[in-house]
């Protein structure tokens, strides 16, 4: 049972399609990974048991039954570090793709703020009138701020 629990825990790290994800989508995948990570964990105790257990039986005397146990014990250990340090990595590496997503979508709403304070301050100027795009009534705006000597603003 853990051998195919440890085959189904690799699976499922190696269906990792977060690249271009929506955020929905990456934020249901992070509570996949995490729910796979407490799983993870709460196998801990259960594979250190199997390993000592095998451990304890290999005899320097019986020969090939020896090699094959310590064979599967040694596959056991590589594809447990595997599926927790892979784990682990996904964990971390899309609740860094959530914060990215959550601080571009923040700049995002400022920009759009920034925006509509331009147009507001465009209108009551009475420079909107004549600026029809977006990119005129910004540059519109910027000229106005050098004609009134003020300081250029970077918005990049």
């Amino acid at each position: 049972r853990l051998w195919d629990w440890l085959i189904l825990a690799q699976a499922e790290i190696c269906d990792d399609d977060s690249d271009g994800m929506e955020p929905e989508a990456v934020n249901e995948r992070l509570s996949r990974v995490k729910i796979l990570w407490n799983d993870v964990r709460a196998h801990e105790n259960t594979v250190q048991s199997v390993h000592q257990a095998g451990l304890a039986l290999l005899n320097p005397n019986s020969g090939e039954k020896v090699q094959n146990l310590s064979h599967s014990l040694q596959e056991l250990n590589q594809r447990w570090e595997h599926v927790k340090y892979q784990t682990e990595q996904q964990v971390l590496e899309l609740e860094r793709t959530v914060n990215q997503a959550q601080e571009l979508n923040q700049e995002i709403q400022d920009l759009l703020l920034w925006i509509d304070e331009v147009e507001a301050q465009l209108s009551t100027n009475g420079l909107c009138e004549a600026a029809q795009t977006a990119q005129e009534r910004v540059r519109v705006h910027l000229v106005s701020i050098e004609v009134r000597g003020l300081r250029r603003r970077s918005y990049c």
